[in-house]
């Protein structure tokens, strides 16, 4: 497992996501969409690793997802 640190770009704060390295490769390049490829984390980790957006600001932003 490969232990990656995220930083949310509007309020700061920061979560560890753990992947496996082939899954990361196979979204990095473009080969599975992030939900498939990482189907083991949360929504919210899977969005600050896409975005950069934590999924407390992300709530805040898109109340009615």
């Amino acid at each position: 497992m490969l232990k990656i640190e995220y930083q949310c770009i509007y309020c700061g704060s920061g979560e560890e996501v753990s992947v496996h390295e082939d899954n990361l490769k196979s979204w990095k390049e473009d080969k599975e969409l992030i939900q498939d490829a990482l189907w083991y984390l949360t929504w919210s980790q899977r969005e600050i690793m896409k975005t950069g957006t934590c999924g407390t600001c992300f709530e805040k932003q898109y109340p009615s997802c």
